[in-house]
């Protein structure tokens, strides 16, 4: 039995649970190939419950998991929708939750106190003690980067 039977068969009665699938994964998303076409379970798994994919619209986990393919935990949705999904999961990598990431949501509001204090040269300085550049301080600074953590701290 191919990768792609095993998926249909693990689909073939959901159930409420996640299922997850147990083979390859890619970024934490189920993979198979079929017909030599490498296919996403995810993706197939919300086509066959909801139909072909909207125009723009992506696969989001009702559940958070991306290695779920449980066809009742997928649904479309729009790419913001599928952001904030992430957030309520806590699945999102922004911010300090990016392994890339050098700052903190702490550092990103030194920063622009900093700035708020209009002194001149506070923009290298800021770059100069957080290891950044200064383009990065000003995106920082007029709400390029870190946009959201405004929205987080009025909360």
């Amino acid at each position: 039995m191919n990768r792609h039977q095993q998926f249909l068969e693990m689909i073939a009665n959901p159930g409420t649970d996640c299922i997850i699938w147990p083979y390859a994964l890619s970024n934490g998303y189920a993979e198979f190939a079929d017909k030599g076409k490498v296919k996403r379970g995810h993706q197939v798994a919300c086509e066959m419950a909801n139909g072909p994919r909207p125009a723009g619209a992506q696969s989001a986990h009702n559940c958070g998991r991306a290695a779920c393919i449980n066809p009742r935990h997928l649904r479309w949705a729009t790419c913001a929708e599928n952001h904030a999904d992430r957030l309520i999961h806590g699945t999102s990598n922004r911010g300090s939750g990016n392994p890339m990431c050098v700052l903190s949501a702490d550092d990103v509001r030194s920063i622009r106190e900093a700035a708020a204090t209009g002194k001149r040269g506070v923009l290298t300085r800021c770059a100069e003690r957080f290891g950044i550049s200064v383009q990065h301080v000003s995106d920082i600074v007029h709400r390029k980067k870190w946009a959201w953590l405004d929205a987080e701290d009025a909360a």
